[in-house]
């Protein structure tokens, strides 16, 4: 999103919450904009880049995982250890 967008989508934002809009609506609006514009670049949203960190980048084989619980706290809409289903 080029800086004059962000601006345009921030004095909306704006503008909505001053009229008495729901700021959380806001958000969300704002948040699915920007996925739209993350699936529009990347086409199909996909994960599957963040095995790297937590395999390959520790010189981990996926099967070190094989058994154990995972928790990730913060992982956002696309889910960092979907990889790791099983």
């Amino acid at each position: 999103m080029g800086v004059e967008r962000l601006r345009e989508r921030l004095a909306d934002a704006l503008r909505l919450v001053r009229a008495g809009g729901s700021a959380t609506r806001v958000k969300r609006n704002a948040e699915m904009d920007f996925w739209r514009s993350v699936q529009a670049r990347e086409g199909e949203l996909g994960n599957s880049h963040y095995e790297f960190f937590y395999t390959t980048a520790f010189d981990l084989d996926r099967s070190f995982y094989a058994g154990k619980r995972v928790l990730d706290i913060g992982c956002g809409p696309r889910g960092s250890l979907e990889w790791a289903h099983k």
